[in-house]
């Protein structure tokens, strides 16, 4: 059986049950274990969260003793990935690029929306270096920190 390795950015405990949650949904054949830095960011947000979360994320995956096949990183347009892949000899898959390739699977173009205004550049970035960004029509904010996403309610009647 193969076995994920699911890397949330942030330190929060309820954000990493949900990752945990949507990985083992998305992968019911494989054995998914997510971890989370057990320091670092509440939430990454940007830049220098990201940063600060790539390091963590390093540190936990460094010290993790159990094998696995791939890893997965779970943080939207996060810096770390060309780190990852290089300390690591098994596949690194970041949410964002799996994202775009699968809207691309879709239709020729896609669009982003994402959080707080200030990620905009980094995830551009991000889908640049992952080859796809002559694809993104263009990234947008919602103008909702990471931690509230969570907290909404969807459905009729809601601003979302």
């Amino acid at each position: 059986m193969t076995r994920l390795l699911v890397v949330n950015c942030n330190v929060s405990e309820s954000i990493t049950a949900v990752i945990d949650a949507a990985a083992g949904a998305a992968a019911p054949a494989a054995d998914v274990v997510t971890i989370a830095p057990t320091w670092g960011v509440a939430s990454a947000e940007g830049y220098l969260d990201g940063q600060l979360a790539s390091v963590a994320m390093l540190d936990v995956v460094r010290r993790y003793e159990e094998p696995y096949d791939a890893v997965v990183l779970a943080g939207f347009g996060e810096p770390g990935r060309e780190a990852f892949r290089e300390l690591l000899d098994v596949p690194v898959v970041d949410i964002t690029d799996a994202a775009a390739h699968v809207a691309l699977m879709l239709g020729p173009r896609f669009g982003v929306v994402t959080s707080l205004p200030r990620a905009i550049v980094q995830i551009q970035d991000s889908l640049h270096a992952a080859g796809v960004a002559a694809n993104c029509v263009g990234v947008r904010a919602a103008d909702l920190p990471v931690l509230e996403v969570g907290t909404l309610e969807i459905g009729p009647g809601s601003p979302c």
